[in-house]
């Protein structure tokens, strides 16, 4: 998403549940994402939950600051 709050770009993955993405790596570049995995039945555990993918998005994130500061 933009600073403008518009959707720049759309990365698919091979999963039927992602949950949370996070910039990661020394120079905030490398995108993170966990999948779902807990109650999966069987037919769902085929959308491969339970996973940590990373990747080059080809952007970099921001940091936040630590808390307290």
């Amino acid at each position: 998403v933009t600073p403008l709050g518009v959707v720049d770009r759309q990365i698919g993955l091979p999963v039927e549940w992602p949950s949370m993405p996070a910039f990661g790596g020394a120079g905030l570049d490398t995108l993170f994402i966990t999948t779902i995995g807990r109650g999966a039945d069987r037919a769902r555990r085929a959308g491969r939950p339970g996973g940590l993918y990373a990747l080059d998005p080809g952007v970099r994130g921001l940091a936040e600051p630590r808390f307290g500061q």
